[in-house]
């Protein structure tokens, strides 16, 4: 979220009518129409466990991607 609020080339920094900073709710808000939603991550950090964050897998866009992005990868 931090990288994206970030990049001042875009429009996240400055968003919607308050144009404040993107946030989490927002985002999830928008990425819900195309079937993309947070989940909880496993991260492996070499302990038995892992950790876990909040976040989105790669994989949750690629049906998305493939309908309405030409050709080129995003990633």
């Amino acid at each position: 979220m931090a990288y994206l609020v970030s990049r001042e080339d875009r429009p996240w920094p400055e968003w919607g009518k308050t144009r404040k900073p993107l946030t989490k709710v927002q985002l999830a808000r928008m990425l819900k129409p195309y079937g993309i939603s947070p989940g909880t991550i496993r991260l492996d950090d070499g302990t038995a466990k892992g950790t876990t964050a909040k976040g989105y897998l790669k994989s949750a866009f690629e049906d998305a991607f493939a309908r309405y992005l030409s050709g080129a990868s995003p990633f």
